[in-house]
């Protein structure tokens, strides 16, 4: 959600310039501070500061290596040239470079952080301004939060916060999801039903590309301050269905922060190219291996440019990439702290959620830990996560999957709004003569207004994944209505969408096919 200066209270309004001006200040003294601490337009919300910040970042992707009123002139455009005059000229960053030094840029850095995870929490509903107890050396003093983080560097802030709202409850704002009611239900409840104040964030599109419509509608989207998990057997394709969940949910206004400790940056850039080459600019002559391989043609490398172009204009300020080996809890906590501060991010997709490397029962008790740290983390910093866990592989040709499928650590089901369950189909499944025979079909709308299934024909030579809806707050499961949807894995561009649904049957195929055949 963009932040509005001025619809801010004037308590958050007070020494707001003077933050942006500190941390810009340093940076037209060093411009080079700008890359170094991979600073973002996110980070600014006043008028001067994101015009200030706006120019800084352009003469820096020129390699601009000293801030002149001259290298303001020659790099950017007329409009911005206008808004810099009507500011003040350069005479503006002048008094800026002047009442500031670069010693001190982190702890002006830090100052505004702090000041924007104020504003956050504000916009949360938090009452920033009512007096609370602290417990000092000299005994017992009352100050609001705000006079409390004058006080405090954001990490202090932070673990004070946390470790406060374990007992802090508020009817306004409850930081540790306990929420009383008392008295009749008033009309704001039901204003917000009629407006979908309790769908989230949908996943249905990519751009114009359909992706999950049926899912995302079933789900009533992702929702902050829930936790959701993929759960999918090896080469199912969870990695890919996540790249594709992030450009989905980006593509609809939201800050998306992946955390990989699978992929590499770079991998992730060869899937979002692919998949914007082949279904955004129609262009079917790249797939992911040729993009990689270092053989293309001029026509391919015009559209690999185009892909390029068409990633940073949707994209580039909506997804943020990290790839963490051997991530463990803390820097994956460390690195949403981080980002929820600079980019104010919605939603956090995790690839992969790993025991360890310590003896079975130890890494099963691991991964219950990190799921129960996960929903700490959503609510605490307002994000829905999302992670993807392998499936173990005693249950190899199982058709059915269940919680079953996660072993020991099906305990993690308990902290989960969310579980999808992911697997191949079977070609046994696609043959409609066979025991095994998937069923799939759509429920399509007759003009008299009533729904009917129509059967679906699947390629017996196609690539097709099924979900599994295992556990849902917000709809029937695949247990109770005995249905899965069918995903189009296209073998070339890599891109998934949906396609129908199906009636898998339950047992190992596996198994069946030794003792009984194929037929």
């Amino acid at each position: 959600m963009k932040i509005i200066f001025n619809e801010l209270p004037k308590y958050l309004q007070t020494n707001r310039k003077s933050y942006e001006g500190t941390v810009l200040g340093c940076v037209i003294n060093d411009i080079y501070l700008l890359k170094e601490y991979d600073l973002t337009t996110d980070l600014f919300i006043t008028k001067e500061g994101e015009l200030i910040f706006t120019i800084l970042n352009k003469l820096s992707e020129e390699n601009v290596s000293k801030v002149t009123d001259t290298d303001i002139r020659l790099n950017c455009n007329g409009e911005i040239i206008k808004e810099y005059l009507d500011m003040g000229g350069f005479k503006c960053f002048e008094i800026l470079a002047k009442t500031t030094t670069s010693e001190n840029f982190e702890s002006y850095l830090d100052k505004l952080l702090l000041h924007n995870l104020l504003i956050n929490l504000y916009n949360d509903g938090m009452d920033l301004e009512k007096k609370i107890v602290i417990e000092s050396k000299k005994g017992q003093i009352k100050l609001s939060w705000m006079e409390l983080s004058d006080k405090m560097t954001t990490d202090e802030f932070l673990n004070y916060y946390q470790n406060r709202s374990n007992e802090y409850i508020d009817v306004s704002y409850v930081a540790n999801d306990i929420h009383v009611h008392e008295g009749e239900l008033g009309e704001n409840f039901l204003e917000g039903l009629y407006s979908g104040e309790k769908v989230g964030m949908l996943f249905d599109k990519i751009g114009e590309q359909n992706f999950c419509p049926y899912l995302s509608k079933e789900l009533l989207g992702f929702k902050k301050k829930q936790v959701s998990a993929i759960s999918a057997t090896v080469n199912a394709g969870k990695t890919t269905f996540l790249t594709q969940l992030a450009m989905s949910l980006a593509s609809k206004g939201n800050k998306v922060l992946v955390i990989s400790n699978e992929m590499e940056i770079s991998d992730f850039f060869v899937s979002f190219l692919t998949y914007i080459i082949y279904y955004e600019l129609g262009y079917r002559k790249i797939n992911k291996k040729k993009l990689q391989s270092g053989g293309l043609s001029e026509e391919d490398k015009k559209y690999v440019e185009l892909g390029r172009k068409y990633y940073n204009e949707h994209y580039s300020d909506k997804i943020i990439l990290t790839s963490i080996a051997d991530a463990n809890m803390k820097s994956v906590e460390k690195t949403l702290k981080k980002y929820v501060l600079k980019s104010n991010i919605d939603i956090l997709l995790y690839d992969t959620m790993k025991g360890s490397n310590l003896e079975r029962e130890q890494s099963y008790k691991n991964l219950i830990m990190d799921s129960r740290t996960f929903l700490k983390l959503s609510k605490l910093y307002n994000v829905a996560i999302i992670f993807a866990m392998q499936q173990s592989q005693t249950y190899s040709g199982e058709l059915w999957l269940s919680i079953s499928q996660l072993a020991e650590a099906k305990q993690v089901n308990e902290v989960l709004s969310t579980l999808l369950c992911m697997r191949q189909l079977y070609k046994e499944e696609l043959d409609p003569n066979n025991r095994f025979y998937i069923e799939p079909f759509r429920r399509v709308k007759t003009p008299e207004g009533k729904w009917k299934e129509e059967k679906v024909k699947l390629d017996e030579k196609g690539n097709y994944r099924c979900v599994f809806i295992t556990k849902s707050r917000s709809c029937s499961t695949s247990s109770e209505t005995g249905e899965c949807v069918i995903l189009n894995f296209n073998g070339f561009s890599g891109g998934i969408s949906e396609l129908c649904l199906g009636r898998p049957k339950r047992g190992n195929i596996n198994q069946q096919n030794n003792k009984f055949g194929k037929k």
